[in-house]
């Protein structure tokens, strides 16, 4: 063998360890790309909601209320309706928020859970027992099975109905356990400042 046949064949030696440890170190950062860390929860699906099953849902709400009649002629004041997984990747949990529950300033809203067309739970009966804040975003989602509800803050429990809310919001977040709406967190605010009280609905 000549100096020169042993030059090549080392040179091609190096090019396919170095191919090689290429080879080895896409794999791995490929399979650390698609695999979650450890202690990651698997991301349900993505979920849709049913215009339907929501038009459902107001309707119960509307006729808990009455279709609230004694303040709103045109029907249930409706904010916009909020959704999550139920954590099972095809079910569907909604937020019905009701952005008015009474014609004066103390009437603010309230939240009814479902879990696809059956009512599961509201505001009015979970703690805090408050009314919720007529705001934008005043429900959201943070995730599967979560749903977040902003309530208004009085500036003291003698608050006048005009100042219903005036003080800001608390947000208390709420989980769904295959079964029932619970309170997952939540705190009321520092005195004087305290939550508004829930309006129940007319005959409840």
């Amino acid at each position: 063998m000549n100096v020169k046949t042993s030059r090549i064949r080392r040179n091609t030696s190096r090019v396919v360890l170095a191919l090689a440890s290429f080879g080895l170190v896409a794999v791995s950062l490929l399979a650390l790309a698609g695999a979650p860390a450890a202690g990651q929860a698997a991301t349900p699906p993505h979920v849709k909601p049913n215009q339907r099953v929501i038009r459902h849902a107001q309707g119960v709400v509307s006729h808990i209320w009455s279709n609230c009649r004694a303040f709103a002629p045109g029907g249930c004041p409706f904010g916009a309706t909020t959704w999550t997984s139920d954590g099972r990747g095809r079910g569907v949990l909604y937020a019905i928020y009701l952005r008015k529950t009474a014609g004066d300033s103390c009437g603010l809203g309230a939240v009814y859970f479902f879990n696809a067309t059956r009512l599961i739970t509201s505001t009015i009966t979970l703690a805090p027992h408050a009314e919720v804040a007529d705001a934008l975003h005043a429900v959201s989602s943070p995730g599967p099975l979560k749903f977040e509800v902003r309530y208004a803050v009085n500036p003291s429990k003698n608050a006048s109905c005009v100042q219903y809310g005036s003080a800001g919001t608390d947000t208390y977040v709420y989980g769904w356990n295959g079964h029932r709406m619970i309170l997952a967190s939540g705190r009321p605010p520092r005195p004087p400042k305290t939550l508004a009280p829930s309006f129940p609905p007319p005959h409840s």
